[in-house]
């Protein structure tokens, strides 16, 4: 087996599950089992939020290293699985290194969830967290509409590659304009209810989970630059909230409802 391309195969595999929002801890240990499968002595493996760097070191070859910059990043749970069942076919001796690099490069070719199927899933979400903080019917309705314009607008601005953090101050304002216009037309009762739940989708909870899990696991760098990304996803929410009150707090004279 060629290390140059078990070495590829394992930079392909930290810089993939990164790109779909694995956390780095687990990045890193299933670079190593993709590693440790391949009987191999000397291995080194780093991974923050933005690169990740794969070290091996042979007697026949020397040091080998790849180092990958990863800018990219989105969540995709199920390319995360596909990856992982790639990696245990791969230790399994199922699959050999050419297929399984074809196999996960050709992953992102895949169709993933349509544009409708996505802004019914923040329609849906924003609906059923409404009426789980103690909204009305009409309010977990009211979301229905509120989470559907949001998740267009927002496919639309990712699409397009807007900076992250300014689709997450957008998403905010338009959670907040699109509620006050319906309560305004009377459609709602719970102004604040009707803002939380469909603002839950944007929350940084992912980030901050794998913040936790990093720094649990002595993965400092990578834990502390996770939370500051969910501090700041947390100020343009907020941000664009605030943002879409002040209009309409302008346009109406003062009296937003």
């Amino acid at each position: 087996m060629e290390l140059k391309s078990v070495l590829e195969l394992a930079v392909t595999v930290g810089e993939k599950l990164l790109v779909n929002g694995c956390g780095t801890h687990r990045i890193e240990a299933e670079v190593k089992r993709t590693l440790s499968s391949c009987n191999l002595i000397k291995t080194e493996v780093f991974v923050t939020t933005s690169v990740v760097i794969v070290t091996i070191d042979s007697p026949e070859t020397g040091l080998l290293t790849m180092v990958k910059h990863v800018t990219k990043k989105a969540m995709h749970t199920e390319r995360i699985a596909y990856i992982e069942e790639i990696i245990t076919d791969f230790v399994k001796k199922n699959i050999d290194v050419e297929t399984s690099i074809k196999e996960i490069l050709n992953m992102e070719s895949k169709n993933t969830y349509s544009f409708f199927v996505t802004s019914m899933a923040f329609a849906g979400a924003g609906a059923f967290r409404t009426f789980m903080f103690g909204g009305t019917i009409l309010d977990a309705l009211t979301s229905i509409m509120v989470g559907f314009c949001v998740g267009i607008f927002i496919q639309i601005l990712t699409s397009i590659k807007i900076l992250p953090f300014l689709v997450t101050i957008c998403a905010g304002f338009i959670v907040g304009f699109v509620s006050v216009l319906l309560m305004r037309y009377g459609i709602g009762s719970n102004l604040d209810k009707i803002i939380i739940g469909s603002l839950i989708s944007f929350a940084p909870g992912v980030p901050f989970v794998h913040a936790v899990n990093d720094i649990l696991n002595g993965e400092h760098i990578s834990g502390n630059i996770r939370a500051i990304e969910a501090v700041l996803s947390g100020i343009a929410i907020a941000a664009g909230i605030a943002f879409a009150l002040y209009v309409w707090g302008y346009l109406a004279g003062g009296a937003i409802i």
